[in-house]
């Protein structure tokens, strides 16, 4: 969602749903989650942008 809203150009919701996400996984990193691979490269390097841009940590 937090990503969703960043390329929506809405970073206010971005960022409570980045504060949301955190409080349920407060270990959650961007870099452990694109490490993942569950999508093409390029796309889980859009979200981790995304998700950086949200404000979650790298």
């Amino acid at each position: 969602m937090a990503a969703s809203h960043v390329n929506l150009g809405n970073l206010a919701a971005a960022r409570a749903a980045a504060r949301q996400l955190l409080e349920i996984a407060p270990g959650f990193t961007v870099s452990g989650f694109v490490r993942m691979d569950l999508f093409r490269r390029s796309l889980m390097k859009a979200l981790g942008t995304a998700l950086l841009k949200a404000g979650l940590p790298e």
